[in-house]
């Protein structure tokens, strides 16, 4: 009984408590409005002696407000207005019950804020026009009349500007620096939406500069060239065009002899693609090609020309297109390894008792739930663990290491929650792992019925399920990890991958090889655009061609109204066959064209 009317008292002071804050609220609300009302409405000749004589006053709030106004105006000025309003934001707040804490430091920051603001009002204006009064009133005009004699009238309004900042700061809470980054960052994005078209005009300015300076043939360098006869030249490679899988030619290695002006690819009996002359004689099997970046000189510098073909010509001397390679068989799958290997089965009384360990020891950390499905994989197992209700997933996820140890495992992987299902994943390691054959992905109905030709294989999920993914959906692909973790085998399976699903003509591959023994095995395929690159300085030459060719590529791709090289390919074809036509103005490039075209 004794306890039941304590709360009663203390319910009722609490109300009671509420209530007289909504006064004082309600109170500061009406004041405000009013004196914001008189402010606004105030004029000069309602001041005095005139107001006996006159029948009423301008003032919306009568004598009364007239009186009222001029006080706060006589007092500091047009602060009045920020004094009204600090008045009515701590009316609604405490009207809402949510009264602003009030500290000795920020009473003193409020006194300090307004005698600063009133001296910098009067120091930079003297006068208030519309209300005829001072603009600092008299505390203003008092303070900065201190702070001129002391400061002279531009340091006195430095001091009152930066003190009044200052305790504005600490009257409401905010931090100046906040405020100048973001004063700054706005400030940036201004600057840049106001140079950016600016920088656009000029780049294409220039852009257009340059490409009209490249398009200038050099008689004197051409002459120059002829007069010393060397015995190679600078094939199209240097230009290639954008491939695809049904009528791109085939890209010629970087030099070639001299008296070969048509060069065409064949295969020898060992698949080293050879250089044959049209209507001349093999040439022999122990002519090595020379690589550009072993044996150009820096300084020579071959000119180019550049040249328009309308595409309605193109199309017409270009029916049917002929591919320079002979047909590319891709190579069997027989050729890989793959070995009988017995599946280890995980014995069910071994997977029920993990599965009870795992439960007794959540329950240990008060987690309760059950084991509901398990999934032996190849490499790990998941158990599927359905909490109970009421229980957090972050109190699962952090006790990975203690199940670690109660199962004896070297690590276990929680996967919290699983998406789409209600239940928590825990994988933990096989005891006797399965190794996976690159044979079975590549045999596998995912690899097989992959459309991209850049398809890569990766393994196996934990289900056992072969996994692949298209490379050209992750184009900055990154490949880290410890010593012995696997990516060599990654890198060599992502190779073989793109030899088996797509011939030379679609795809090209650039190997760079710092090491020198980590890609040598490839040197020498059909795929490769050049031979494996171990130099570093000539890896930045050939990196520094594939930028300048992709960004070629997005040329093209921009002139003919097309997202990605399958939708450039799939437009030209059409165009070949007479499907589509294009306008005048489009072109097309001049490696596009044969020699006659």
């Amino acid at each position: 009984m004794a306890r039941t009317e304590t709360q009663t008292i203390t319910v009722s002071k609490t109300y009671g408590k509420e209530l007289l804050f909504e006064a004082y609220g309600a109170i500061l609300t009406l004041f405000s409005l009013a004196l914001i009302l008189s402010l606004v409405t105030f004029s000069s000749d309602d001041i005095g002696a005139k107001i006996a004589s006159s029948p009423s006053t301008h003032n919306l709030l009568g004598p009364v407000g007239a009186h009222m106004a001029y006080l706060f105006l006589y007092l500091v000025g047009i602060m009045s207005f920020a004094v009204a309003s600090l008045f009515g934001t701590i009316g609604v707040l405490a009207l809402f019950r949510r009264p602003p804490k009030i500290t000795i430091l920020r009473v003193v920051s409020t006194v300090l804020a307004l005698l600063f603001w009133t001296s910098f009002l009067q120091i930079i204006a003297p006068k208030a026009r519309p209300f005829d009064v001072r603009a600092g009133g008299q505390i203003g005009m008092f303070c900065g009349e201190v702070m001129v004699a002391l400061f002279s009238r531009t340091g006195a309004g430095l001091v009152a500007s930066g003190g009044a900042i200052i305790a504005t700061s600490q009257v409401f809470g905010f931090s100046l620096a906040r405020v100048l980054r973001f004063l700054i960052s706005l400030l940036f994005r201004l600057m840049k939406r106001l140079l950016s078209p600016l920088g656009a005009r000029l780049a294409s300015f220039l852009r257009k500069k340059q490409q009209q300076t490249e398009s200038t043939p050099q008689v004197e360098q051409q002459s120059a060239l002829e007069k010393t006869k060397p015995a190679i030249k600078v094939s199209k490679l240097e230009r290639p065009h954008v491939v695809g899988p049904s009528y791109a030619e085939e890209v010629e290695p970087y030099w070639v002899p001299k008296e070969q002006e048509e060069p065409l690819m064949t295969e020898d009996a060992q698949s080293k693609p050879q250089i044959k002359d049209e209507g001349s004689e093999d040439v022999p099997q122990n002519e090595k090609r020379v690589s550009l970046l072993d044996h150009v000189p820096e300084e020579l510098q071959v000119p180019k020309v550049a040249t328009k073909v309308k595409v309605k010509a193109a199309v017409q001397e270009r029916l049917p297109m002929k591919l320079l390679q002979k047909s590319y068989e891709k190579p069997p799958l027989s050729l890989l390894d793959m070995v009988e290997q017995k599946t280890s089965q995980i014995s069910n009384d071994v997977l029920r008792k993990n599965a009870e360990t795992l439960e007794r020891k959540l329950l240990d950390y008060r987690v309760e739930g059950r084991v509901v499905e398990i999934h032996p994989g190849p490499v790990v197992t998941m158990y599927e663990f359905l909490p109970a209700a009421g229980v957090k997933i972050s109190q699962i996820s952090a006790l990975d290491d203690d199940l670690t140890m109660a199962l004896e495992a070297m690590s276990i992987r929680i996967v919290a929650p699983i998406p789409g299902k209600g239940v928590v994943g825990i994988e933990v390691p096989n005891e006797v792992r399965e190794t996976v054959y690159l044979r079975e992905i590549l045999a596998s109905e995912a690899f097989q019925k992959s459309k991209s030709k850049l398809t890569l294989a990766l393994g196996k999920d934990i289900f056992g399920n072969p996994v692949v993914a298209d490379l050209a959906k992750m184009p900055h692909l990154l490949i880290a990890g410890a010593t012995g973790s696997g990516k060599s085998v990654a890198i060599n399976a992502f190779l073989l991958s793109l030899c088996y699903n797509a011939t030379p003509e679609e795809v090209r591959i650039i190997l760079v090889d710092p090491k020198v023994v980590e890609l040598q095995i490839y040197d020498g395929i059909p795929h490769l655009l050049l031979p494996v690159v171990y130099d570093p300085k000539h890896a930045a030459a050939a990196l520094r061609w594939a930028v300048e060719e992709m960004e070629r590529r997005y040329e093209l791709l921009a002139r003919f109204g097309t997202r990605n090289i399958q939708s450039y390919n799939q437009r030209v074809e059409r165009i070949l066959r007479g499907e589509e036509e294009m306008t005048e103005e489009d072109d097309i490039p001049e490696d596009f064209l044969d020699e006659d075209g």
